[in-house]
């Protein structure tokens, strides 16, 4: 089978979806023809042309518009009709309905193969009331088109599947989890038997917490700030470490220094991802505060990792944790609050859910699986 993905950026811009295109198609490729035609990231001069994992990736000519309200600069990649028309493929596969507009769609019916599509990101609900009425618009407007259009419709969640793909089209839809390295995150033998450099990460207090992702408001990483403010005022010894890059960097510190925890907080970014499974080993708790989340990969690290989780019952996230963690209200920082004091005065319980987690995460997240359901799913698209 030949397969011919389309998404905006790719390797060494390592987002979310970047993530999940690098784990299936490298996996893919070793018995498939994969193509990826993807922009040129940012600022870096990088062969039009190369193989990536077995994946031959073809980079266009690409200028950024930097827009306010969104989270990355907007792409306007050049010539990718000439770059479809060029490509030899059984089924196209886009993933990002946001970026990708007739020339596009034209382009991949003029070549009578299949086509599909996975949303990586569910209609936005919950973010807030402009973001959650674009969202909407954008897809009455466009986005719908090119889901009526698809032969095929995967979702990274059965609520993302549910809550974005119209009624019409739902016969055609259906859920594939994303995934996680299950050699890679591990239980490692609790934090002593991680090393002191990513152990020093959390300050050396006795309760460290982490989180992971983008810095935008749809994280939530402020509602957990205030709820530490609230456990430290207990007297409790915590600190907390946030990874990852976003125009909410600045606005975080600022409200971690004016609630007097500033020493207590730490952002960081730019983590190998060989040396990312040993923060989840270094940290006591792993907190996910999203207000909007189809389907977090770093819940599911953090599940893999044996680390106890707190995380909001909103969008997918019930169905990559299960019973196997616990859950607050979304926006709410004294649930939060609480939640941590339960973790404190119920660890042995906390220890067996994580536990359970683990386990949840192998079973139903190893990227081998996952890749296999991809392939198995394309397969009856293109026989169909």
């Amino acid at each position: 089978m030949d397969i011919c993905a389309l998404n905006p950026f790719f390797y060494p811009y390592m987002g979310g979806t970047e993530k999940v295109l690098m784990e299936v198609y490298s996996r893919l490729s070793k018995d498939h023809n994969i193509t990826l035609i993807s922009g040129m990231p940012r600022h870096m001069h990088l062969a039009k042309r190369e193989e990536i994992n077995g994946i031959s990736v073809v980079r266009l000519k690409t200028d950024y518009i930097d827009l306010p309200g969104l989270p990355i600069p907007f792409p306007l990649m050049h010539g990718i009709r000439d770059a479809i028309k060029s490509s030899d493929a059984d089924l196209y596969h886009i993933n990002n309905r946001y970026l990708y507009y007739w020339d596009t769609l034209s382009a991949i019916l003029q070549k009578k193969e299949r086509m599909a599509i996975t949303i990586h990101n569910a209609l936005p609900k919950g973010i807030d009331f402009w973001t959650d009425s674009m969202g909407l618009l954008y897809d009455i407007a466009w986005g719908r088109r090119i889901m009526h259009k698809a032969d095929l419709i995967t979702g990274v969640s059965k609520n993302t599947v549910a809550t974005t793909v119209p009624a019409k089209d739902m016969h055609k839809a259906k859920a594939i989890y994303n995934g996680i390295n299950i050699d890679m995150f591990k239980p490692r033998g609790g934090r002593g038997h991680v090393s002191d450099r990513y152990a020093s990460t959390y300050g050396g207090h006795a309760i460290k917490i982490l989180t992971n992702g983008r810095l935008v408001p749809q994280k939530g990483q402020i509602y957990l700030i205030n709820a530490l403010k609230m456990f430290i005022d207990d007297g409790n010894d915590a600190s907390l470490t946030i990874i990852g890059t976003g125009p909410m960097h600045d606005t975080l510190m600022k409200l971690s220094k004016k609630l007097g925890i500033g020493d207590r907080i730490r952002i960081i970014s730019g983590i190998d991802e060989n040396e990312l499974p040993y923060y989840y080993n270094a940290a006591d708790l792993f907190v996910l505060p999203s207000t909007y989340e189809p389907g977090s990969i770093a819940l599911i690290e953090a599940m893999a990792s044996g680390t106890p989780a707190i995380a909001t019952r909103i969008g997918g996230i019930p169905e990559l944790m299960g019973r196997c963690g616990l859950y607050v209200k979304p926006k709410d920082s004294y649930d939060i609050y609480k939640k941590l004091n339960f973790f404190i005065d119920n660890k042995r319980a906390m220890s067996r859910l994580a536990k359970d987690a683990h386990s949840r995460a192998i079973e139903n997240h190893d990227w081998d699986k996952i890749a296999l359901r991809y392939a198995e799913t394309f397969e009856k698209a293109v026989r169909r």
